[in-house]
């Protein structure tokens, strides 16, 4: 498999996405848990527990304006509002469905290279959307 295969896909928050975006570079998908780590004077080896899972994403996309998957990314930071995302592997692939707050977005301007947009975003649970596909 290679990530030329890998597919994303947005929409409105609230249901699974199902548009793809096409003006894709690269996506890296992060998850980790919060490291709980209980210690007491009677042992002498920690005791460590997974916590909470946090999901979040970082999304290279070109710099296309006039691109729908573009305005979703840019109109949810701008206006603080969950886009729903679903990043898999290949078009029946896994990786996770949730909805996702847009934290940030910045555009570096290389003198000798395109124009990039990178959009950072975390997983938002308010209203508990979160799934993980698993390959078809």
């Amino acid at each position: 498999m290679i990530g030329l295969d890998a597919k994303t896909y947005y929409g409105a928050a609230g249901a699974s996405a199902t548009n793809e975006l096409t003006i894709l570079r690269e996506v890296t998908t992060d998850m980790s848990r919060d490291d709980i780590v209980s210690a007491f004077r009677d042992a002498d080896k920690k005791s460590h527990e997974a916590g909470q899972m946090d999901v979040t994403l970082n999304i290279v996309v070109k710099n296309k304006t006039s691109d729908l998957g573009y305005k979703a990314l840019r109109d949810a930071f701008l206006n603080r509002t969950l886009i729903a995302l679903k990043v898999l592997d290949k078009t029946s692939g896994e990786g996770p469905d949730a909805d996702f707050a847009v934290l940030t977005m910045s555009r570096p301007e290389p003198i000798d290279g395109v124009l990039e947009v990178t959009f950072g975003v975390g997983i938002n649970m308010d209203n508990a959307r979160w799934a993980w596909v698993t390959a078809s």
